[in-house]
């Protein structure tokens, strides 16, 4: 007998396996060999008080206790906390978006046709097994070694970009916007997580990897 799955039922499943994947990953040894690639952290140098230029600190173990931070002079992943609401159509996902955004110090942007999805290909393009933690001295494919997790600020700039602070703010304050922002809880909310080639478990694997101090609501009907 052979069973179809319509897409609002597909779209409830991959979410659920997504946050699945979410769970595991704070539950297993970053080292075991069978969690998402790209999540394993790894002290290097930190100096006594783990402020080092190249350590795992993380600022914000009340928000975010399990997430893996790989600290380096390009990008500090966990500075930023997030929050995505990832939902189905439908189902009081801008309710819920409404309702966070009411609160101080939290503001989330509303649908964007799925940008992260877009972000994704840019982050998967780089990781060919070889390109982001290898330098390569000469030849075409030349450049230095880049940081684990270095990409990681690129993503976090797009979901700012993608609703940054009121426009008085952005020419009136008398702060860099950065600054500004350094303690707001940013974040999405879509319901097109599923609407990309890509299993639950790289979906998983994206957002641990590039938002690692993050909280998410996977809300379906």
């Amino acid at each position: 007998m052979v069973y179809s799955i319509n897409k609002k039922t597909h779209t409830q499943i991959f979410l659920v396996a997504v946050a699945i994947y979410l769970l595991v990953s704070v539950i297993v040894s970053p080292d075991d060999p069978s969690v998402v690639r790209g999540l394993e952290s790894k002290n290097e140098s930190p100096g006594e008080d783990g402020r080092g230029l190249s350590n795992d600190r993380n600022p914000h173990k009340e928000w975010c206790p399990d997430a893996r931070c790989s600290n380096s002079p390009m990008c500090s992943p966990c500075n930023r906390r997030f929050l995505f609401i990832v939902a189905t159509g439908r189902s009081g996902s801008t309710t819920l978006l409404d309702m966070f955004n009411s609160l101080p110090g939290v503001r989330l942007a509303g649908e964007n046709w799925g940008e992260l999805n877009i972000a994704a290909d840019l982050a998967s393009n780089l990781h060919q097994g070889w390109f982001v933690n290898d330098a390569y001295g000469r030849g075409p494919f030349k450049h230095n070694p880049i940081p684990k997790q270095s990409m990681a600020c690129v993503h976090q700039h797009l979901v700012h970009a993608l609703n940054p602070p009121s426009e008085w703010m952005q020419h009136f304050a008398h702060k860099p916007v950065g600054e500004y922002d350094s303690s707001t809880i940013l974040g999405i909310k879509t319901i097109r997580i599923q609407d990309k080639e890509w299993t639950p478990k790289e979906a998983a694997a994206y957002f641990m990897e590039n938002f690692p101090c993050s909280r998410f609501i996977v809300n379906i009907r």
